[in-house]
């Protein structure tokens, strides 16, 4: 299984904005990650609980959703950052 957590940050206007999503295997022993993508636009991942102090569980957009299925498929990527 893999878990999908983010942290968050509220700008003046009140709106909520990715800082860093983490992808990462359940059995994953690894000290960081095997990938860092940076997105130029952020997406639409929102978080489950709003906390923008620490991960929280997050709800995965389309593009989240096509890479979580190709770290399913890997051998080797087991924890992806986004920025």
């Amino acid at each position: 299984m893999i878990t999908c957590q983010a942290q968050f940050y509220n700008t003046n206007a009140n709106n909520s904005f990715r800082k860093v999503l983490y992808l990462k295997k359940d059995d994953c022993k690894a000290d960081r990650p095997d990938l860092t993508i940076i997105m130029l636009n952020p997406g639409s991942a929102i978080e489950k609980i709003k906390n923008n102090t620490e991960l929280v569980d997050t709800k995965l957009d389309p593009t989240l959703y096509r890479i979580r299925s190709l770290m399913e498929k890997s051998v080797t990527l087991n924890w992806v950052r986004v920025l």
